[in-house]
């Protein structure tokens, strides 16, 4: 591994926050150390864990190629391994709907929960492991028409664009508070209800909706579920955040001085801190 030099010495690379996996290093970490130190410790720069089950996730694309390896291997070897059940009209047509939605780990069904406020229905814990195998199938399958596999392939790599507008769009389209930030305070949440990026876009749009929010970020955590930040003014109540999180479908905590989650469930709006 190389070290830039520094005014104090040897100092290592930072690591890269773009969305090519945790070992990868990019030219604008090397620009740019000092900024993407700074974003780090403000809480704007999360690394992709494995929870999120993405493309760039650890290990995500190097399974996605093997089983697609794998499957092109037994698909050139009839004896090996036959298909016959997807030569069926209705079972192929059922197939070609199902098998992008399975590669989505169900993402376009937990859109829909959200528009509902129904919370997180957990697709992404239990079908978000086995999105590299319904991903090989999608992708050596044989293609139906051009529109039709481009609308697969939307449907299949939807997590990957939610994320992405996450985390380059939506960003940067996000208010600024006009004054100081030393004027507002910082809330931490858990909120364990969550586990896909979905749920992610959800609970940010809860939570900027709280009046006094200037700034609010969420991500994941493997084994852990999903966490929040917040920065609002300083007459905006946890209690009012946390009914927020309520009514979007998640149940939440809140950090207390001691840096513990407390369990506290406040929805009557007042100043719990």
């Amino acid at each position: 591994m190389a070290f830039p030099m520094s005014s104090g010495g040897l100092a290592p690379l930072p690591r890269s926050p773009l969305p090519c996996g945790p070992t990868c290093w990019s030219r604008a970490a090397v620009r740019a150390p000092r900024a993407l130190a700074r974003a780090r410790a403000a809480g704007e720069i999360h690394r992709v864990d494995a929870a999120y089950h993405l493309l760039w996730s650890p290990n995500f694309l190097q399974r996605t190629a093997l089983v697609s390896a794998v499957l092109l291997i037994l698909t050139s070897a009839p004896r090996l391994f036959h298909r016959a059940w997807v030569t069926a009209p209705l079972v192929a047509h059922a197939w070609e709907v199902l098998c992008p939605l399975l590669a989505s780990a169900c993402c376009a069904l937990q859109l829909l929960f959200n528009l509902l406020n129904a919370g997180c229905a957990g697709f992404n814990k239990y079908l978000g492991p086995w999105r590299p195998l319904f991903l090989g199938f999608l992708l050596t399958s044989p293609m139906p028409s051009l529109r039709w596999r481009c609308a697969q392939l939307i449907i299949a790599f939807l997590p990957e664009l939610l994320h992405l507008y996450q985390t380059r769009f939506r960003r940067k389209r996000r208010d600024r508070p006009r004054g100081s930030l030393r004027a507002l305070r910082r809330v931490e949440l858990r909120v364990p209800g969550m586990g896909c990026v979905a749920c992610i876009n959800k609970v940010q749009e809860a939570l900027s909706a709280v009046p006094g929010v200037h700034l609010c970020d969420a991500w994941l955590e493997q084994g852990a579920g999903g966490f929040a930040t917040v920065s609002c003014t300083p007459s905006t109540s946890s209690g009012a955040l946390l009914s927020a999180l309520h009514h979007a479908g998640f149940d939440a905590e809140r950090k207390d001085r001691d840096g513990l989650f407390d369990g506290l469930f406040d929805f009557g709006g007042r100043h719990d801190d």
